[in-house]
């Protein structure tokens, strides 16, 4: 593809951390840039403390595992995203509960929550998508009243607020992925905040193969090798540094978009809620029902241009058929069968954003 869904945002900055990092001859985790990545990641996110970790499916497993949360106990998550937070919830045992999306933020709230609550639900997993949050007021709210965990999934809106509340602070746990596509990047990667300092050594302790925190070689549970290498944290501790300017690219390029295809018949925005600090990880549309979305993405990809679908419902996939599931999972089922991504990325030119709004207003005869 000429123009690609994605691209990191890497230069100068981001390679001369990585040269320090490997002449430092520390290639592995808790080398200096590792430590001083989660404590620079804890400080902008506004947390008390910040794991580094190998990916955000580890992540999420980490924070699982932490909670002691297993066999016999449910977690809400939406069917509306992508497979690992389900999947998580399977490593430990559990079940997840599928729930259905508010039309208005493509994101869970507290009254499709409530719809799935049974007995044995120990957590909530509420995924910001697409860039959007979810309202972590009324969900933290809810969420302390039935006396289960909050779990943040941020991995695709990280900066952003809710109802006045910074994402990422307001759960037991959050977790975070700098995979190559995402906001921020260190080709893999993942993070966790929280704080709940018990949490997080009970979390560090799983992510270090289960080692004893206090006599090395000792190892009292089993645990896990899901740590951040020193080479990866380099590299994101220069992004976190400049994530203002990434996301302000991004946004940029979102209201370039915004302006250029809102007035397309056929076509509609991703809906920003009035309490919601928008940071765009894919630009993200919807093709109205008589229109073929799939006709869509092959028009634009015989002009050089890649898209995505959005993600398939878990709740219909293979291992997930048999979940226990909202009975209403309209809105899910809509949105991902008409959404689709287009390219977003913060170096993006502007020629290629220019090609990109031609190619989809070729497709309706624009």
């Amino acid at each position: 593809m000429k123009i690609p869904l994605a691209n990191p945002d890497l230069g100068a900055l981001e390679r001369r951390s990585l040269l320090e990092a490997f002449d430092s001859g520390w290639l592995t985790s808790f080398g200096e840039k590792h430590r001083e990545f989660e404590a620079s990641f804890a400080k902008e996110v506004g947390t008390s403390a910040s794991l580094a970790i190998g990916n955000g499916t580890q992540a999420l497993h980490l924070v699982l595992l932490g909670l002691g949360i297993g066999p016999g106990d449910k977690v809400v998550v939406p069917s509306l995203t992508y497979v690992a937070t389900a999947n998580a919830v399977k490593y430990v045992g559990a079940e997840p509960v599928f729930a259905d999306i508010a039309a208005e933020t493509w994101c869970l709230d507290e009254e499709k929550i409530d719809k799935v609550i049974s007995h044995g639900v120990k957590a909530v997993i509420v995924v910001h998508l697409y860039g959007h949050p979810a309202p972590l007021r009324d969900i933290a709210e809810y969420c302390k009243k039935k006396k289960i965990y909050l779990i943040e999934d941020v991995a695709e809106a990280p900066f952003t607020e809710a109802q006045g509340l910074k994402v990422g602070t307001v759960g037991v746990a959050s977790t975070f992925s700098f995979y190559a596509n995402k906001v921020l990047t260190s080709g893999e990667g993942g993070a966790i905040t929280s704080n709940d300092l018990e949490l997080v050594e009970s979390m560090k302790q799983f992510r270090d193969q289960g080692m004893d925190r206090t006599r090395r070689y000792f190892f009292p549970i089993i645990g896990y090798n899901y740590r951040m290498t020193n080479l990866q944290a380099a590299i994101a501790l220069v992004q976190l540094g400049r994530r203002k300017e990434l996301i302000e690219k991004r946004l940029e390029l979102s209201h370039f978009y915004r302006d250029e295809l809102s007035g397309i018949k056929g076509i509609t925005m991703q809906p920003i809620a009035k309490w919601a600090n928008w940071s765009p990880w894919l630009f993200s549309i919807l093709v109205d029902n008589d229109i073929k979305r799939d006709s869509l993405i092959e028009h634009v990809a015989n002009q050089g241009v890649e898209t995505r679908p959005f993600f398939i419902p878990i709740h219909t996939l293979p291992p997930y058929v048999k979940a226990k599931k909202a009975r209403d999972l309209s809105n899910t089922v809509d949105v991902s069968k008409r959404g689709l991504n287009i390219p977003t990325w913060s170096n993006m030119p502007n020629d290629a954003a220019r090609q990109v709004v031609s190619a989809i207003k070729s497709f309706f005869r624009i």
